[in-house]
């Protein structure tokens, strides 16, 4: 019995986004005092998934990232990805989050749009008692270390919350899978909560009073 295999893909959108903000990530520290240079050879993003001809392979996208923090030395890039303004965020993270009438109701439709964004992976928003959880788990079998997208992925989601739920946001819980940097401190300086890794998925759990 032959088992076919899906390939994650990704828009060519969101890979725009990621890249560009990688590129001024290391501009910036190109310039800075005594920063050693980064140069990278990333993963080629012309392989194409079955999601068409403007998609790119999920495998290759995490490639990028996770050769790009191996090659600089940086093993919280995805982080400082995530933090990097653009003059141009928008697309369906910041939409929802910024015209949905409750952030419960931006994070159930973020959820239900994934997909056609990103394939291979799973955005789920689950509430149990007093606490809402956000998970983000890779399907795509061909993907192996995958901290740097997890961290940018959830990293932007974070950043977009705190800034329209203000100090009402405080995580309870951040969970992170991949292996432990060397850096992890830096984790815990984003999230303000110290970040258990090697987890089996990626999770932001905060009060549930938040969505409302």
């Amino acid at each position: 019995m032959t088992t076919f295999i899906t390939v994650g893909s990704i828009c060519a959108d969101v890979v725009s986004q990621a890249t560009s903000r990688l590129a001024a990530l290391l501009d910036r520290n190109r310039c800075g005092s005594g920063a050693q240079h980064l140069a990278f050879c990333p993963v080629p993003l012309g392989a194409r998934a079955r999601g068409g001809p403007s998609d790119t392979s999920l495998l290759a996208f995490t490639g990028m990232l996770e050769s790009a923090a191996q090659a600089t030395g940086m093993d919280h890039l995805g982080l400082m990805m995530a933090q990097v303004p653009q003059a141009r965020d928008t697309g369906l993270l910041s939409n929802l989050l910024l015209h949905a009438p409750t952030v419960g109701q931006a994070l159930e439709d973020m959820v239900r749009l994934f997909a056609s964004v990103q394939t291979g992976t799973a955005l789920a928003l689950t509430t149990a008692g007093d606490s809402a959880e956000l998970s983000y788990r890779i399907l795509d079998p061909s993907v192996g270390r995958s901290l740097q997208d997890s961290a940018f992925t959830l990293g932007r989601i974070y950043r977009h919350l705190a800034g329209i739920a203000g100090p009402q946001l405080r995580l309870e819980h951040v969970a992170m899978a991949g292996a432990a940097p060397r850096n992890a401190h830096l984790y815990r300086e984003f999230f303000q909560r110290p970040v258990c890794f090697d987890a089996r998925v990626t999770t932001l759990r905060f009060s549930a009073a938040v969505l409302s």
